[in-house]
């Protein structure tokens, strides 16, 4: 295989016994020219074909959109699973190359059309949203692209209802360090019906403010605490953290509680 014909050294050989030959990575708008040599058996080798070229066009077909979308209720009542099959083809039927990552679109009653909510890598066909209103309606769509950009169309729109849910939260949040441990401590009052907390934190990094924090933000410490307190000791001096607790009963997830912050000396 030679990139122009007025090369004299190949730039790559192949050896087959087939008579056919697939040529594969190859470089978008790139001509490649090619001739072939027969090699006898005791390595004789004929004269080389005439030359014939080929220029590898622009992969400008989207993947066809992933098959299946659907969206369910998650038992919690606050979140929702979303779950498809990856495309097979690209859009134009034809061999599906370099699938990259899928786009979750949402809307709820803040905007009637779907937005962006998140990216998924290819490997996966499910996501959960988390950390949902309750009583509220979320429309889903899905799309995919390759590794060129392309996107496919989006799915058909999937529509779930929140639950309604009268887990309580915990109130009155309350946050202290102790240097001895060191250790931050949250106390907080206990909702009267509960079967364990869920305690949450996020990191409010310099120059970030507070209300810019979301549901991605924060991360589980525990989700299977049963006492009104809990020491946090997986911590860093200088850094600013903040936290809230949820309860859990029978699998249902309250509010937040109000937020508490530190900056760990």
């Amino acid at each position: 295989r030679y990139t122009d014909p007025a090369q004299t050294e190949a730039e790559a050989t192949f050896a087959t016994v087939h008579t056919t030959y697939v040529d594969s990575p190859l470089v978008s708008e790139q001509t490649y020219v090619y001739r072939v040599q027969a090699v006898g058996v005791n390595n004789t080798e004929s004269e080389l074909s005439l030359f014939a070229s080929a220029t590898v066009l622009i992969d400008d077909s989207p993947p066809a959109t992933p098959g299946n979308f659907a969206a369910v209720l998650a038992s919690t009542g606050t979140a929702i699973e979303l779950r498809w099959d990856a495309p097979i083809r690209d859009a134009n039927g034809g061999a599906l190359t370099g699938l990259a990552r899928y786009v979750i679109y949402r809307a709820d009653s803040s905007n009637t059309v779907p937005v962006e909510l998140t990216t998924v890598d290819a490997a996966h066909q499910m996501y959960l949203d988390t950390g949902l209103a309750n009583r509220t309606i979320y429309r889903y769509q899905i799309s995919a692209i390759d590794d060129k950009g392309n996107e496919s169309a989006r799915s058909p729109i999937r529509t779930v209802t929140t639950a309604e849910t009268d887990v309580v939260a915990p109130s009155n949040l309350q946050v202290s360090y102790n240097g001895d441990v060191p250790e931050v401590i949250l106390t907080w009052r206990e909702p009267a019906e509960f079967d364990s907390f869920v305690i949450q934190r996020a990191v409010l990094t310099p120059g970030t403010p507070l209300q810019d924090l979301t549901d991605a933000n924060y991360t589980n410490l525990s989700s299977t605490q049963q006492t009104s307190t809990y020491s946090d000791t997986n911590i860093t001096s200088g850094v600013t953290y903040v936290y809230r607790v949820r309860t859990n009963l029978a699998g249902r997830i309250s509010s937040p509680s109000n937020i508490v912050i530190i900056v760990v000396p």
